[in-house]
């Protein structure tokens, strides 16, 4: 068997947090490591420690922005936001996902990223 997908949420709406979680636990080859409603020197941590293979982060969190800068070549953020992509140009974004957050379009997503995710 393949290793998991190692997951991590970062939104401080909890329906998001649920929902999202909620996703991953119906996905069998991913697995939630923690969920965050705050991003600190701990969160930073874990995601280097733990090896997270993935990031969903919610844009409208305070320093995601800096967060989303520093992940490049640590692990996949996966943006997550309820504001329209055409506010977002400052960002190079490769992942988004709007609110509210369709599973078929998580999946597919997912497997853009990772492939063959089921």
């Amino acid at each position: 068997m393949e290793q998991p997908i190692k997951c991590v949420i970062i939104d401080d709406e909890k329906p998001a947090v649920d929902l999202l979680e909620h996703y991953i636990n119906k996905v069998d080859s991913l697995v939630l490591v923690c969920k965050f409603s705050h991003i600190d020197n701990g969160v930073k941590l874990l995601l280097k420690e733990a090896q997270v293979d993935a990031v969903f982060l919610d844009l409208s969190v305070k320093g995601s922005k800096e967060l989303f800068a520093e992940s490049v070549d640590q692990y996949t953020c996966i943006l997550t936001t309820a504001y329209p992509a055409a506010m977002l140009t400052d960002l190079k974004i490769t992942h988004l996902l709007n609110k509210p957050i369709l599973f078929e379009k998580f999946l597919k997503i997912l497997n853009e990223i990772f492939v063959n995710v089921k």
